[in-house]
């Protein structure tokens, strides 16, 4: 073999083990990625899972002040009454003084 033939060998050996080296790193890039992604898409159905459990608590508590809201309401009302039926007896007895 010339001297022209074993330096182009050696250049393309060379230029071999460099596409081999980036090629491996690559490769264990993609398998960290891989498994990053998989801890993630764990990490997300977990949150997933507790942000349904917060909804639905969230829901009945919901639930319950709408529940008081109108036990609250209907309790006014009922002294809305009250005052108004203990302003007419008022009233009464104040005209029954005259």
């Amino acid at each position: 073999m010339s001297e022209s033939n074993v330096a182009r060998n050696r250049w393309m050996a060379i230029g071999f083990g460099a596409l081999a080296c980036i090629t491996l790193i690559a490769f264990v890039y993609a398998f960290v990625q891989q498994a990053e992604a998989k801890r993630q898409a764990k990490l997300a159905l977990e949150n997933q899972q507790i942000a349904f459990a917060c909804k639905a608590e969230n829901d009945e508590k919901i639930r319950l002040l709408e529940d008081q809201k109108r036990q609250l309401e209907m309790t006014t009302d009922n002294l809305r009454l009250a005052i108004m039926e203990a302003q007419q007896q008022k009233d009464q007895a104040q005209k029954k003084l005259k």
